[in-house]
């Protein structure tokens, strides 16, 4: 008899990768997404450069990486987000130069045409922790806050960060935002 061939079948399959943990490992959560998400600035004021330096990856405080609000935007005023594919978000990190208070704004979820729902609580723009990694200070809302609403199953091609109050300035550079994506 030649050779005998044994196999060996693990009982369960690896673990995935983890992405309510690790904001880098989807495609869609940071680094240049442009190509993947089309961002829009629905504002009467709009913002000084184009909306895809969020988007960018670049981290850079200055026009060639970031923008910047006009002006003050009104309530209702929103940044929409538009995937190429359904996307679960449960988490967002904002990333800008300083800590400046930019009033107070939510995350929504469209799920059916022009129909918003919340994804979670309102929550105020503001202060944030000074990251070198990130080039900024950056304000993290995730499951606890911005997103407590979010269900297992609660996916959507389009996301919006919509002002629902207060002031903000033209003064710091937006300069990133990201996502944590759980689930496409």
């Amino acid at each position: 008899m030649a050779g005998l061939l044994s196999l060996s079948v693990p009982s369960a399959a690896p673990p995935g990768p983890d992405y309510t943990t690790d904001w880098t490992l989807h495609a869609l959560s940071s680094g240049n997404r442009n190509d993947h998400i089309t961002i829009t600035a629905n504002s009467g004021v709009g913002l000084a450069v184009e909306a895809e330096r969020l988007l960018d990856g670049s981290r850079v405080a200055s026009s060639a990486g970031s923008t910047y609000f006009n002006g003050d935007w009104a309530a209702d005023d929103d940044l929409q987000f538009d995937f190429e594919v359904e996307a679960r978000i449960d988490g967002a990190r904002l990333v800008k130069n300083d800590t400046s208070n930019q009033g107070t704004w939510i995350f929504e979820r469209e799920t059916a045409p022009d129909v918003w729902e919340a994804a979670g609580d309102s929550f105020v723009w503001t202060g944030g922790d000074l990251d070198a990694l990130q080039g900024g200070y950056v304000v993290e809302v995730d499951e606890t806050n911005a997103f407590n609403l979010i269900g297992a199953s609660d996916v959507s091609t389009s996301w919006r960060m919509r002002k629902v109050s207060g002031t903000n300035t033209s003064g710091p550079w937006l300069m990133e935002i990201e996502f944590r994506v759980s689930r496409c």
